[in-house]
């Protein structure tokens, strides 16, 4: 059945269907508006986030070379150097191992192949103690390792 409205009640309804239609959009404008206002304050938090977290891990990085750079330091220093003076060629292969694994955690190859040829031949004046130890080398060697120490150590490089 088909309801017939007196034109009086069919504009009133026209005008009321109108104007909530009017609002409806105004409202969903505003919405829209909250939305984009939302997702960019989430983009700023998410940016805040990340750059946190990269200048933490460039501190940890920073950290950790300037650790590995002290620990070769004090192994070359106060035992290493000592070791092999003194002709001690079991405890100068250890440290040898122990500074060729630092390096090559802190992917220095060539410095960790150094150490690790070092090692290689105080194994041998172990059971050969008349094998021929070219002292300038190592001198050379331990030269360039505290460059490279003081890399490592330089919090502003």
């Amino acid at each position: 059945m088909l309801y017939a409205m007196e034109p009086v009640e069919s504009d009133w309804y026209t005008q009321a269907g109108f104007w909530l239609s009017l609002a409806g959009v105004a409202v969903s404008a505003i919405g829209l508006g909250a939305t984009y206002y939302q997702v960019r304050k989430a983009r700023k938090s998410a940016d805040a986030a990340r750059d946190a977290a990269e200048a933490t891990r460039r501190d940890s990085h920073d950290g950790f070379r300037r650790y590995f750079g002290a620990t070769i330091h004090r192994q070359l220093a106060e035992v290493l150097r000592g070791f092999v003076f003194e002709n001690n060629w079991a405890l100068a292969k250890l440290r040898c191992e122990d500074i060729a694994a630092i390096f090559a955690q802190l992917s220095e190859a060539d410095s960790a192949t150094d150490y690790r040829r070092f090692a290689t031949l105080f194994r041998d004046k172990i059971s050969k103690p008349n094998k021929k130890f070219v002292r300038q080398t190592w001198d050379e060697l331990i030269a360039q390792s505290n460059r490279k120490i003081d890399q490592l150590l330089n919090s502003f490089a």
